[in-house]
């Protein structure tokens, strides 16, 4: 998670790879992004999440903001958030049984 990455020319490391996309896409997408419920997300929550992983295209699974315990995913090709029923204490008891 501590390893460096290059996300729009800015490195970053992989735990804050948000930081990377909310940059470039306040720029396009203007101050706020909106999760599949309509919940607006301003880019500064957004570069402040701590992103926990990756799958082979690209979207991110990141900690809620909000609360500190819902993972959320990025998906980077269309900015957008969606919030899934899982939690942090869920997945980590999934993994560590």
């Amino acid at each position: 998670m501590i390893e460096l990455t290059n996300i729009n020319d800015m490195e970053v490391s992989e735990v804050r790879a948000l930081k990377a996309y909310a940059n470039t896409l306040k720029d396009v997408l203007g101050p706020t992004v909106y999760d599949q419920k309509g919940h607006g997300w301003s880019m500064l929550m957004l570069s402040a999440s701590l992103t926990i992983g990756k799958n082979t295209e690209g979207d991110l699974l990141f900690l809620d903001r909000h609360n500190s315990k819902t993972l959320c995913i990025f998906r980077h090709d269309d900015a957008s958030i969606f919030k899934t029923k899982v939690t942090l204490y869920k997945l980590i008891k999934a993994y560590s049984e």
